[in-house]
């Protein structure tokens, strides 16, 4: 496997990015290559990983989620968006070794098998520049994973949870906007299980510490919710680096806070329906 870097010749671009008048042409000649790569590399379909969502998905891909098998058209407007700093981000994989993931300053790394090194060795444009960075496949960096699936021995725990609020986030993505919070009760336990998506890491919390909303954690990594704590889905705002305005906040009736330092009670992964575990997702430090 070949990791290669394609980044702007013009230094502008890298600065400026898609504010530069130059954007277009890099971006053009950018896509025509990847898609060639493609091409080359027999790959007419790209799989989202690792997603990670900071703001609302755009109606275009409102449905995206770990594990969507994207069009290349649709995967390059993805790949164009990153590039110029617009998310969502994720990691664009096909085949057996192929990886496209946006960089820094307008850049885009590939990683490629054999077939495609050609290519991309001798491609010469006038606005993409190429660098090799051919290097031996290597382990990944490895984290503690969470590797319990959820079951339904998952689901009697969290029936059976011995506190008085039990709370199941749902985390479909990286970022703030990537998980959905539930209350759960005996009552409303199927309803709940029946929502939860594929590769999703499921946490529960029992009678979890939430305060009344203070500036003493404005910088800290909180999430916020709405009174009152009702079975079923609830509304909620993540600050993971803390908030600058409080008052903005509680005008949107946002004034019970929860620390993101607080563990789970349990996690687990939601598996695809043949069973299997396709999501890696970090365990928590305890819990």
């Amino acid at each position: 496997m070949s990791e290669f870097l394609l980044l702007p010749r013009a230094e502008e671009l890298r600065s400026d990015l898609n504010e530069s008048l130059k954007w277009n042409s890099y971006i053009n000649e950018l896509q025509d290559l990847i898609q060639e790569i493609l091409k080359d590399s027999e790959i007419s379909r790209l799989e989202v990983v690792d997603l990670q969502v900071n703001d609302p998905l755009p109606d275009r891909f409102v449905g995206l989620r770990n594990g969507s098998s994207l069009p290349v058209s649709d995967a390059l407007d993805l790949i164009v968006g990153m590039a110029a700093g617009d998310g969502p981000y994720c990691v664009l994989v096909g085949g057996a070794v192929f990886r496209l993931v946006a960089a820094w300053d307008g850049a885009v790394q590939v990683h490629v098998g054999p077939a495609a090194e050609p290519l991309i060795s001798r491609f010469r444009g006038r606005e993409v520049v190429v660098e090799c960075r051919r290097h031996a496949p290597g382990p990944e960096d490895e984290f503690p994973a969470v590797r319990t699936s959820v079951d339904a021995g998952f689901w009697v725990e969290v029936r059976d949870s011995p506190g008085d609020l039990t709370m199941v986030r749902e985390r479909w993505a990286y970022g703030a906007y990537g998980c959905r919070w539930y209350v759960v009760t005996s009552e409303n336990l199927v309803e709940v299980a029946e929502k939860m998506e594929p590769r999703s890491l499921l946490s529960v919390f029992v009678d979890p510490i939430i305060l009344e909303l203070s500036p003493e954690v404005i910088d800290e990594g909180v999430t916020l919710f709405r009174p009152p704590l009702l079975p079923g889905r609830v509304d909620y705002m993540a600050y993971p680096d803390g908030f600058e305005d409080l008052s903005e906040v509680l005008a949107h009736g946002f004034t019970l806070s929860m620390k993101d330092s607080i563990a789970p009670h349990r996690s687990a992964v939601m598996p695809d329906p043949d069973g299997e575990i396709r999501m890696k997702w970090q365990a928590p430090a305890h819990g």
